[in-house]
């Protein structure tokens, strides 16, 4: 349909379907918008709302940033990691990344440690892709106005006890968590505060937190005690992963 000087729009003869799902969409500028709406509900006002559109991600910012540490993969020598990220729009525009740009200045980022693998990445936002910038990711998703939640895993690999590297915060973070399991070793910082343990699915955490982050905080995390492969696992991982030569021994034959 065709909105009306006043924003205003009308659907004729919308058959009512028994456990359909109905959304009312629209493109504007490039950006697509939609709203979820009940048809059961003939007179109801539905307003979906649009926004003119930026390139800048001056409005954008971290308000809760969780990176869970729940077990390690000792044969591998790998931490794995969970992180959860909610970024605020605070403006009043759509946050549309320039991809003509060589630079990712403009594009939403997140950072990852050195040599992460396996990564994977869940968004409440629609559409974009995920691409690699340097000391992490980004996405090249538009931000309208709101909050969203970024779920991504990964694993780091750690080749000794000791496990070092820097954290940044390109949009800053009003709250970070670090949860580290017992299993997995221990994590020291120094510039975040230590907090009361919590238990997680039966898991214990010990907790460090940090506060009022802006886009130039640096955090340097130190991992340590994380377990290390047994003999046998050694022994077995060339036979797991098919790397393990086959030898012949021919039977002996006694007269």
């Amino acid at each position: 349909t065709t909105t009306e000087v006043d924003g205003k729009f009308s659907f004729a003869d919308v058959p009512n379907e028994t456990g359909a799902s109905y959304f009312v969409v629209a493109e504007y500028r490039g950006v697509m918008y939609q709203a979820r709406i009940e048809p059961t509900q003939p007179d109801a006002n539905w307003r979906l709302t649009i926004y003119e559109t930026t390139s800048e991600a001056t409005s954008l910012r971290v308000t809760e940033n969780t990176l869970f540490i729940p077990r390690t993969d000792p044969e591998r020598k790998h931490l794995l990691a969970l992180e959860l990220v909610r970024i605020e729009n605070s403006g009043d525009r759509t946050m549309v990344p320039d991809l003509s740009q060589a630079q990712p200045m403009g594009l939403l980022r997140f950072s990852l440690p050195p040599d992460a693998v396996e990564l994977d990445v869940q968004s409440t936002l629609r559409g974009g892709n995920v691409v690699p910038v340097d000391k992490g990711f980004a996405m090249t998703t538009v931000v309208p106005p709101g909050s969203y939640d970024i779920l991504f895993t990964y694993s780091i690999p750690y080749f000794g006890k000791v496990l070092r590297y820097t954290r940044t915060f390109p949009f800053g973070a009003t709250a970070f968590e670090l949860l580290v399991t017992e299993e997995a070793g221990k994590a020291e910082s120094s510039g975040l505060q230590p907090g009361s343990d919590v238990t997680i699915e039966d898991k214990k955490y010990h907790r460090l937190i940090g506060k009022s982050l802006d886009t130039s905080s640096r955090v340097d995390l130190t991992f340590t005690g994380m377990p290390l492969p047994t003999f046998t696992d050694r022994v077995m991982q060339p036979i797991k992963d098919g790397s393990a030569a086959r030898i012949g021994i021919k039977s002996a034959r006694h007269p």
